[in-house]
């Protein structure tokens, strides 16, 4: 009896301590899984990236408010970006609607349709596989999970390619010869799985053009509302032609 009792007791405290203390790597995987899995999320994005070519230092801030709708089948994606750029004093708005493979641009009122990459549009989650992490340590935050996970340095080229491809740059052209470093990438995970946040300052250097160019990337990502975003679209027909 009295070992059963033990037993019971100690059922309870392990229940009572962080749910029998999850090890790093169910907690990941669970959100990782979950995140590539989802049909819907809503998420805003701010990187301010910093450019340095021979010397001389350009700052440009990005930010991206996204509503994406089955974001992980390439045959159906679609959604709603606004993006917002500054250089050198000038700001450059423009939102996107994505249907139907076709990407409906308004850019500061000027309108176009291009074709869409379905592929890519799950670049902006920027979750790489647990095995591309050579540490990955936790703490509990609350009901959150605070992960710090340091990326091996080989796995470095395939985040920038993500980067790349939520802001619409081409990867291979600018990764051709560049020396791409990443710091420590931190998580916010919620007690449901669901990633809320992501930040991490990325450094790619090299030869652009015959000149010396550094790019530093700070980005920072907030997720919300996992399987229950819904955009509203407008009318798309003879997209080119409207005014506003």
């Amino acid at each position: 009896m009295k070992k059963i009792i033990s037993a019971a007791l100690s059922a309870a405290l392990c229940m009572s301590l962080a749910g029998c203390a999850e090890s790093e790597q169910s907690v990941y995987q669970k959100a990782y899984d979950q995140a590539f899995n989802s049909s819907s999320v809503t998420s805003s994005i701010t990187m301010d990236m910093t450019v340095e070519v021979s010397g001389q230092t350009m700052g440009m801030p990005i930010t991206m408010d996204m509503k994406m709708i089955d974001f992980n089948d390439a045959s159906k994606v679609s959604g709603d970006i606004k993006m917002t750029m500054e250089l050198l004093g000038q700001q450059t708005d423009i939102e996107m609607w994505i249907k139907d493979q076709e990407a409906y641009i308004d850019s500061d009122g000027t309108k176009s349709v291009e074709y869409f990459d379905n592929s890519e549009a799950s670049a902006s989650l920027m979750m790489q596989k647990y095995e591309d992490y050579d540490k990955v340590q936790m703490k509990k935050n609350g009901s959150d999970y605070d992960l710090t996970c340091t990326l091996k340095s080989d796995k470095a080229d395939e985040l920038y390619k993500k980067i790349l491809s939520s802001a619409g740059s081409s990867a291979s052209t600018d990764l051709s010869g560049m020396d791409v470093s990443v710091g420590d990438i931190a998580f916010v995970i919620d007690k449901d799985h669901n990633m809320k946040s992501i930040s991490y300052t990325l450094t790619a250097s090299g030869e652009v053009s015959s000149m010396d160019v550094t790019y530093v990337y700070d980005v920072k990502g907030e997720y919300s509302d996992w399987n229950s975003t819904s955009v509203d679209f407008p009318d798309l027909a003879n997209w080119e032609t409207q005014t506003n």
